[in-house]
């Protein structure tokens, strides 16, 4: 059984942003959606799930991209899953370019299997032990490196949690987290570079009216003008929690 899902999804006009190309959360939308393919095909996708009373957490991803899309063509996503660590169940995705399928990025990530009346983590592998084939070929060496916001603070942001912002579970979409962090930047950088790599943590959920403050701090270590590197730390107004860690790397348009 070939546990790799392929699927092309055309870029439309109307998804493009302000640059004319490809905004990071549209990408990481086809990340989700081929995600969900291959886990339907495998039999252990959302609505098997839920029939168990379980369902899929995203906790990490590291995306890592060398050229950024604009206008309208073909987007081919390709994913499967690489295996375990611990409770965490990885998946890998490589993304495709054109008709000629150009691999323009990459995506690791760690997914944790919870049960929805106890609110725990339990073990996909104990779960369903009969299914998760795996291909343990991985995208990128050691994804996940420690986030530890480091360096003087830059830039501070507070974004009230609005309607259109939650996702079914009536939780902060987790994508919306990157439309905050993408804008939280100093000197509205956004309108130069693009984000060349992100790494991201999820900590905490937030809900409607609820406010997220988003500090970015300028990293010291393998710094620079033309390609800058943030840590980004999303708190909740109210209590402090830290809901989301992340790590950026800015590279100019070309």
């Amino acid at each position: 059984m070939d546990i790799h899902w392929n699927g092309t999804f055309e870029v439309k006009t109307y998804e493009l942003d302000h640059s004319g190309r490809l905004p990071l959360p549209a990408l990481l939308h086809r990340m989700q959606e081929a995600a969900e393919h291959n886990a339907v095909a495998l039999g252990f996708g959302v609505e098997e799930l839920l029939r168990r009373n379980l369902t899929w957490m995203l906790t990490k991803f590291h995306l890592q991209v060398d050229r950024f899309l604009a206008g309208r063509q073909p987007l081919t996503t390709e994913t499967w899953p690489s295996g375990f660590e611990g409770r965490y169940a990885c998946r890998e995705f490589r993304f495709y370019a054109g008709e000629f399928r150009e691999l323009f990025a990459v995506a690791a990530s760690r997914w944790l299997m919870v049960d929805i009346r106890r609110g725990r983590p339990v073990k996909a592998q104990d779960a369903f032990p009969e299914l998760f084939p795996f291909d343990e070929t991985r995208v990128i060496e050691d994804p996940f490196p420690e986030l530890d916001p480091a360096g003087p603070e830059v830039h501070r942001a507070e974004f009230p949690v609005r309607l259109a912002d939650l996702d079914i579970n009536q939780h902060v979409n987790s994508l919306r987290y990157i439309d905050w962090i993408i804008e939280a930047v100093p000197d509205r950088l956004w309108t130069t570079h693009g984000v060349g790599a992100l790494q991201v943590e999820y900590r905490r959920q937030s809900a409607y009216g609820d406010t997220v403050v988003a500090a970015t701090y300028r990293a010291p270590a393998a710094d620079s003008k033309s390609a800058p590197v943030f840590h980004h730390e999303l708190r909740n107004a109210a209590d402090d929690a830290v809901l989301v860690r992340a790590r950026t790397v800015r590279v100019p348009f070309r």
